[in-house]
């Protein structure tokens, strides 16, 4: 399955190496119990909340690396 800004959270939280992408540019996010709250949305919803500012400033070299994971 390629991963892209239309993924649901809960597929990135299943696949270690995206989970290890997103971990790199907002680190802790995982830990946060909140994240269970979003695992509904896709990343292109979750980068539209201002508590995404990272994740949203590296949306295209995260994509990148998504496209490289298979």
């Amino acid at each position: 399955m390629v991963l892209n800004e239309n993924s649901k959270m809960r597929e990135i939280r299943a696949n270690p190496e995206a989970k290890a992408v997103l971990e790199k540019y907002s680190p802790g996010m995982w830990d946060n119990p909140q994240m269970k709250l979003v695992d509904h949305m896709s990343l292109k919803k979750l980068v539209a909340f201002p508590q995404s500012k990272p994740l949203k400033d590296n949306l295209p070299e995260i994509l990148e690396q998504f496209s490289k994971i298979g």
